[in-house]
């Protein structure tokens, strides 16, 4: 056979295997994952293509704001049982009480991913110091935040009976507190540095306040207000509260409370961590409601930014 005539059909034959070879492995296009599809709550990927799974979508001028805040209290009370009982002999500088919810706090976490809520985790300095201590830590607080998660500060002032130690004031009993650590920014910094690239902008003495009535459903209910605070004005969040004795009579009125909201309102629910630790079927038993509406829980951060977008830069 003639020599070039071989050449030819070698190359020939290369060329075929080769396109032959890509075809077959050419990698197909991801098909969005369709297994929760049906399950009452509209995913990221359903909001960006709401067609791909219309039942669990609804207009977005039909779904009500709603928040969830979690309070990360300092734990150093001596009065209070349920601190005692958490974690015995907790102060403002051991950090026994932090420690002890940890585990909790990381299944609340896990359980508002389950439902893909984003909740608003403020916390007092305590917590931000007690996460900064572990590198684990700290990159589950990070993973968090990629969820949807918002980190804020918590403030418990010199005249609260759970005082983290961090306060502007001069006077001497403060100063001379045994409970005294430093001015409130050395507080702060502690957030911020758990927060950081993200900018802490909800909490005492920053951008956006938030705060309301014990157990009182008419509270959550509210429209946002820009009011003067901390010398400035800031957008204001009410919200109601849950705690450990809550029943099924004014959680039905919280339902029912949330049911009345309009489209200029926003409905807000505070609780605390130990309050999951202590009973986590008030949260399941609200996201499960919350998921039957067809809503989404977002952070305050993320629904400033809807109403007053001003307030709120771009990280």
């Amino acid at each position: 056979m003639n020599k070039k005539i071989l050449i030819s059909i070698i190359i020939i034959l290369v060329l075929v295997l080769s396109v032959g070879t890509y075809l077959f492995l050419k990698p197909t296009k991801p098909q969005p994952n369709m297994n929760k599809c049906g399950d009452g709550i509209c995913q990221s990927i359903e909001r960006l293509e709401p067609n791909l799974c219309p039942n669990d979508c609804r207009a977005t001028e039909e779904q009500t704001s709603t928040f969830f805040m979690i309070h990360f209290e300092v734990g150093a009370r001596k009065d209070n049982p349920t601190y005692s009982k958490i974690a015995p002999g907790s102060t403002v500088r051991n950090l026994k009480y932090q420690e002890a919810l940890w585990p909790a706090t990381v299944k609340l976490l896990d359980l508002a991913n389950q439902y893909d809520f984003d909740l608003t985790l403020a916390f007092n300095p305590q917590w931000a110091e007690y996460i900064l201590q572990d590198k684990e830590k700290v990159a589950i607080v990070k993973e968090w935040q990629k969820q949807g998660h918002e980190i804020a500060f918590h403030h418990h002032a010199y005249t609260h009976n759970d005082w983290h130690g961090f306060s502007d004031r001069t006077e001497p009993n403060v100063l001379n507190d045994p409970k005294y650590r430093g001015k409130l920014e050395e507080g702060i910094y502690f957030i911020n540095e758990v927060a950081k690239p993200e900018e802490v902008i909800t909490g005492s003495s920053l951008s956006i306040a938030t705060g309301g009535g014990k157990d009182n459903p008419s509270d959550a209910r509210k429209k946002l207000e820009i009011i003067k605070k901390w010398g400035k004005d800031v957008p204001y969040l009410s919200h109601g509260f849950f705690d450990n004795f809550i029943d099924n009579k004014l959680m039905e009125e919280f339902k029912q409370e949330y049911k009345k909201t309009e489209n200029d309102e926003i409905f807000g629910v505070t609780t605390h961590a130990h309050n999951f630790y202590n009973r986590p079927e008030i949260m399941n038993e609200w996201f499960e409601f919350i998921k039957t509406e067809k809503d989404k829980i977002q952070t305050v951060k993320k629904i400033t930014k809807e109403f007053y977008p001003e307030f709120v830069s771009a990280d």
